[in-house]
């Protein structure tokens, strides 16, 4: 495409290119969307297990996952020492999606790595698939289930992002008359939806902040949703047939808030 700019952002210690046209600032990108379940997990990285699960998930999705050992350290208490632990992991031939499981979550995730976009409700479609197809193979169950999404609008400049600052930040006095060049504001409430009939708490995470290109030429809002079940919880009660109750009860609550936001920047 002809008259793309490119701009580059390091957030969350990832490099995010947004090739767009000079006119669609204000246009929402999805840079992550994230599906997590937790547990006590530990899947032991065996050639048996690889190919059971990358024929398994390929099947399932029609997409092709390929195996990726991620490694982790951990910390040995009282020990202090640092041990190096090798996850099973797999990531698609376009690199799109991420899977990775390890001794006490499970995620699939999707980065925007390419110009490649991908809607909130596919992805969330492909990652019940992913995860369900996990659980039924190594005969999993959870005690959490959890949904992020990391969404950024780019601003036109940074009098826009001082008057979103002021917008939804109320300020000691010393910042009245200042410049708000950089802010940020979270807040998490409490509410109860229903899983496969039966109520469940969650805690609904909203993180709001501005943000600078690497070159610090152009500024920018992020949006971070995160939706959980409660940690307290911790009977392992979450099967696969629990996600797609899950997915279907959050996501309207994810995109209120991002719709909710979105017109907040837009009219600021």
């Amino acid at each position: 495409m002809k008259n793309l700019q490119s701009v580059l952002y390091f957030i969350n210690e990832i490099y995010y290119n947004i090739r767009k046209r000079k006119e669609d600032i204000a246009v929402p990108v999805a840079l992550n969307y994230q599906l997590s379940i937790f547990g006590e997990y530990s899947i032991i990285p065996s050639p048996e297990i690889v190919t059971i699960l990358m024929n398994a998930l390929n099947q399932s999705t029609n997409e092709v996952f390929l195996p990726n050992i991620v490694n982790t350290q951990q910390i040995e208490v009282p020990s202090n020492k640092i041990s190096l632990i090798s996850n099973l992991g797999f990531v698609t031939q376009d690199q799109r999606y991420s899977v990775v499981i390890q001794n006490n979550r499970i995620d699939v995730s999707f980065n925007k790595m390419s110009d490649y976009e991908v809607e909130m409700d596919e992805f969330y479609d492909l990652a019940e698939r992913v995860i369900g197809t996990i659980i039924e193979k190594l005969k999993l169950t959870a005690n959490r289930l959890a949904a992020n999404i990391l969404m950024l609008t780019e601003c036109q400049d940074l009098n826009k992002i001082n008057t979103l600052g002021r917008l939804f930040l109320n300020g000691a006095k010393y910042y009245e008359n200042k410049m708000m060049c950089e802010w940020s504001t979270k807040c998490n409430a409490q509410s109860s939806i229903r899983i496969s009939d039966r109520e469940e708490k969650i805690n609904t995470i909203t993180d709001l902040r501005s943000t600078t290109s690497t070159t610090g030429e152009e500024v920018a809002v992020l949006y971070h949703v995160d939706i959980n079940t409660l940690q307290q919880n911790t009977r392992m009660r979450f099967v696969a047939d629990d996600l797609k109750s899950f997915i279907s009860e959050i996501l309207p609550i994810v995109k209120d808030i991002i719709i909710d936001l979105e017109g907040k920047v837009s009219n600021a």
